[in-house]
């Protein structure tokens, strides 16, 4: 596994932050009020710092290089898929840096979800550049499993390769390997079945 100053190596350049450097800034902002001023407590009275350390002999998380940034992955559920792709390209241009693509019969689809066809998921991907490295997760059920075989066609037809298929969002664009989170938010998704392409 790679370190952190791997990844990043002009962060070699600087010293090591510690605790006592960053409550010198604090109290420096704080101008003498207490450092209590920055605790906080949930409504049934659990105390919340304002930093916490590193945690000692945590194992990094399985299948996430250290230090590799989160994905931000927006639920695209739209029955309409002209409808979902204006939704997906609205996302994408306000942060989103993935799509939980939801078919019709998914298990959480919620009676909502993308029609499983090629006409829909080339509507719903209209557009969207797949050379921009996002990640594209795929919420399918037994009534919607051949919505895999078309994004996998469409993606192919645009130029792009799979890359496997596996529990993380697939990757269209780059080769890295990326963690993700779901948009936590009303459009919650959740992981049903991902492809990796290339």
């Amino acid at each position: 596994m790679t370190s952190v100053t791997d990844d990043l190596p002009l962060a070699a350049d600087f010293p090591k932050a510690t605790v006592e450097d960053w409550r010198k800034l604090v109290d420096g902002v704080l101008k003498g009020a207490p450092f209590e001023k920055l605790v906080g407590k949930t409504y049934d009275g659990v105390r919340i710092d304002p930093l916490y350390p590193r945690a000692k002999g945590v194992t990094p998380v399985p299948g996430r290089p250290a230090a590799a940034p989160w994905q931000i992955m927006q639920r695209i559920d739209h029955p309409d898929a002209v409808a979902a792709n204006a939704q997906a390209l609205i996302d994408l241009e306000n942060g989103a840096t993935g799509l939980s693509l939801v078919f019709a019969g998914g298990s959480g689809s919620h009676g909502f979800g993308l029609e499983p066809t090629a006409d829909a998921v080339a509507k719903a991907l209209k557009d969207i550049h797949l050379d921009a490295d996002i990640g594209i997760e795929l919420q399918i059920g037994p009534q919607s499993r051949m919505a895999a075989i078309h994004v996998a066609e469409y993606v192919k037809s645009k130029g792009r390769g799979l890359r496997g298929v596996g529990p993380q969002p697939l990757y269209v664009g780059g080769d890295r390997s990326r963690g993700h989170r779901r948009h936590q938010g009303p459009r919650r998704a959740g992981l049903q079945g991902a492809v990796r392409l290339g």
